[in-house]
Formats: structure tokens, C-alpha cells, sequence
């Protein structure tokens, strides 16, 4: 019998517990106030909150998706929609290089994105960028990935 695909569910499961790996979380980081900058449909902070693990984590996207809703906000990373020393973590899984996909000065960008994440995060607070691994078989976005890497370990901040 030929073996069944993923649920729905599964899948969140699986995206969260990636999250978790990635930007190496643990349980005590969901008594803070998170931000999630590029975070898609929110499915982190929503299978966070189905979970009854927190319901602290603010999601970010340029334009927000309506299933998850409950703490999403429209919003760029170069510019982030909150008040000074907002969060006390900020993180972001996979997106960061997309910045370099569409922008005419990345290093400029990606040097306002990081500006904006250590405004908005508080003293002692952390900033906790992951990998982009399952993308970097597409060819468009593998040199990205590498050209991100490159500007952020030039970045001078």
C-alpha cells in the first residue's frame, strides 16, 4: 500500500518543529513577546496558539493572509510597524534573502532590515535569523541565499 501524504496538520507540525530546530527555540522563549518577520500565513503563531503555548508571537508580511489573522500584521521589514523595543525576541525563518530577490540596493536593505529588527527589539533581547534549506535547490534563489550570506557577514551595524 503506497504510503499516504502528509495532513494539513502534519504539515504545521512539521513547519513548527522546523522553526524550533532552525532558530534553535525552546520552551522558555514563549513566555516572550515574538516577532516573526516574513512569516507567511502566521501558521507558526497559530499552531503556537492552538497549542497553548503562546499566544505572544506577532506575525509580519508585506501582505497578510486572512486564515491566521489574529496577531498579523501588514508590514515591511525595512520598516517595521512598532514602537521601540517592541519584542523581546525577533525572528525570521527562511525569508530574509528574498529582501536580495527584488531589491536595486540589497545591502542597503538588508542593512535597514536588521536596523529595524534591533530597534523594535528590547535591551538583552535576541534576533534569530534561519537558513532558507529547502529553497536552495531552486537555482533563482540558491544565489541569493548566498549572496545574503556574503552582505550579512559584511554588515557593519
Amino acid at each position: 500500500m503506497p504510503e499516504q501524504p502528509p495532513t494539513v496538520e502534519e504539515q504545521k507540525e512539521d513547519a513548527f518543529r522546523e522553526y524550533m530546530e532552525n532558530l534553535k527555540l525552546s520552551p522558555e522563549d514563549f513566555d516572550k513577546k515574538i516577532l516573526d518577520v516574513g512569516s507567511g500565513e502566521g501558521d507558526f503563531a497559530a499552531w503556537a496558539k492552538e497549542h497553548y503555548l503562546s499566544e505572544n508571537i506577532y506575525s509580519l508580511e508585506p501582505w497578510p493572509y486572512e486564515r491566521n489573522a489574529d496577531k498579523m500584521t501588514r508590514g515591511k521589514a525595512e520598516n517595521l510597524p512598532f514602537k521601540n523595543e517592541s519584542f523581546d525576541m525577533v525572528i525570521s525563518h527562511g525569508s530574509m534573502p528574498i529582501l536580495l530577490y527584488e531589491k536595486e540596493d540589497p545591502k542597503n536593505a538588508l542593512h535597514n532590515v536588521i536596523s529595524e529588527m534591533l530597534r523594535v527589539v528590547k535591551p538583552n533581547g535576541e534576533i534569530r535569523l534561519a537558513p532558507v534549506a529547502n529553497w536552495k535547490t531552486i537555482d533563482t534563489l540558491k544565489t541569493h541565499v548566498e549572496n545574503f550570506n556574503a552582505e550579512l557577514s559584511d554588515l557593519e551595524i
